[in-house]
């Protein structure tokens, strides 16, 4: 019974030490509700405090709209079907994006396919098809297609095309670096290859994979905060 109850204070040590910041606050809170002897000292927020809390709030409706979004991709496994019609906002996404080709190219067979590529975009603006398949289908090079794509990544909104979250906010991270000047090397490394990180908070496992300073990791986390993942 005694090393049970060793057992369980160790797992309940473990299960506190990986809780964040929040998640530590409401367990006080609990605690200090079943033990009347646990005093919780209420403190104001500081600006750190609110920085951190709406990016956790950021970093949880990111992770909510991905899951909305996988689901909404598997509810549209049969849109080659002619009776499934998009929505209003794809139908206004489509036009914009038709709208923009001519600022890119005046070859009618580039309209003409990036017009069917266009077709393809899923409810978040992804391209997730195989375009080695497309390729095929239509009896065109490869090249030819991944040249129009690219027409389609370059139009706005930023990251439109992109198959991933990763190289979507790629592909807005670019779009701010060649309109501002600015160095995001740092931005563009995390959401390539630490995106799983971001989404846990984890940033001080970043600045060591990194070998940066946690400020600079934060200062990362804020500008790509501002991103969109759709």
């Amino acid at each position: 019974m005694q090393k049970q109850k060793v057992f369980q204070s160790v797992i309940q040590k473990v299960t506190i030490l990986q809780m964040t910041g929040l998640e530590l606050e409401d367990y006080v809170q609990e605690l200090s509700l079943e033990n009347p002897l646990v005093e919780v000292e209420e403190r104001e927020m500081d600006a750190a405090d609110k920085e951190r809390l709406e990016y956790l709030e950021w970093m949880e409706q990111f992770d909510e709209q991905n899951r909305l979004y996988e689901r909404a991709d598997r509810e549209d496994s049969d849109r080659g079907d002619i009776l499934n019609v998009g929505g209003p906002e794809e139908d206004l996404l489509e036009d914009s994006l038709r709208m923009q080709i001519g600022g890119f190219t005046k070859s009618e067979e580039d309209v003409e396919i990036i017009e069917y590529l266009i077709g393809f975009l899923d409810n978040r603006g992804y391209f997730t098809d195989r375009l080695e398949d497309l390729a095929i289908q239509l009896e065109v090079p490869l090249q030819k297609l991944r040249s129009c794509l690219d027409i389609i990544k370059a139009m706005e909104p930023a990251g439109i095309g992109a198959a991933c979250l990763s190289e979507c906010l790629l592909l807005q991270l670019e779009r701010v670096e060649k309109q501002t000047g600015k160095n995001l090397d740092i931005e563009k490394e995390i959401v390539k290859d630490h995106l799983e990180l971001l989404g846990k908070n984890y940033l001080q496992n970043i600045a060591q994979k990194l070998g940066k300073p946690v400020s600079r990791i934060e200062q990362a986390a804020a500008v790509i905060k501002k991103l969109n993942p759709k």
